[in-house]
Parts: C-alpha cells; sequence; structure tokens
C-alpha cells in the first residue's frame, strides 16, 4: 500500500497513530456498524458462461474449468445476499434518510 499512496516508509509510526485513532470510533456507542457480507470480492472479475475474467492492479487473467468454478460459486454467494428491485430501492432510499439525520 506504501507505494500504491504514495506513502513515506517512514511514516509507520504515524500511520499506526491514525488506526489505532480510528480504532476507537469502534468503541463509540453513538455509532452503529453493519458488516453483513459474508463473502467479500477480493478484486473485480466477470464471468462468461464457464470463464472468469480476474481483473487485477497489472491486467486479467483468465481462468476455466475448475478454477473458474470458484469463482462462479463466489457470485452465487454475491447473489444470495444481494438485494434487488424494490427492496434495493427501498435500503438506498433508507441509508440516504440516516446519512441526512
Amino acid at each position: 500500500m506504501v507505494e500504491l499512496h504514495n506513502l513515506d516508509i517512514a511514516d509507520v509510526d504515524a500511520a499506526v497513530a491514525t488506526r489505532m485513532q480510528r480504532q476507537q470510533l469502534l468503541y463509540d456507542t453513538t455509532k452503529r456498524f453493519e458488516f453483513p457480507l459474508a463473502t467479500t470480492p477480493q478484486n473485480s472479475f466477470q464471468m462468461y458462461d464457464d470463464v472468469a475474467v480476474v481483473e487485477t492492479f497489472v491486467g486479467e487473467t483468465t481462468y476455466r474449468d475448475d478454477e473458474a468454478a470458484t469463482y462462479t460459486r463466489a457470485i452465487e454467494r454475491l447473489w444470495e445476499e444481494a438485494v434487488t428491485g424494490e427492496d434495493a430501492r427501498r435500503l438506498i432510499v433508507r441509508a440516504a434518510q440516516e446519512l441526512r439525520s
């Protein structure tokens, strides 16, 4: 992450201090946190029938057969947790209302 964000490697102490300060938000009882995803995508990918195309910072990799099946299982799990249609609209409206209050 240091190179990705053009950080100075000497800033380790400052980075740790900042993370510790952010962590204090977890103990703030006036805040509410929700973490609903059991499967979290680690990178972006597309499925084309039984072919998975995985995008990384350096390019794309194409997987087929057993390797692609892993991505098929991942996308199936994501769809199990997905909210669509009217339910998705209600979720977005509720989130927007909560941000305004």
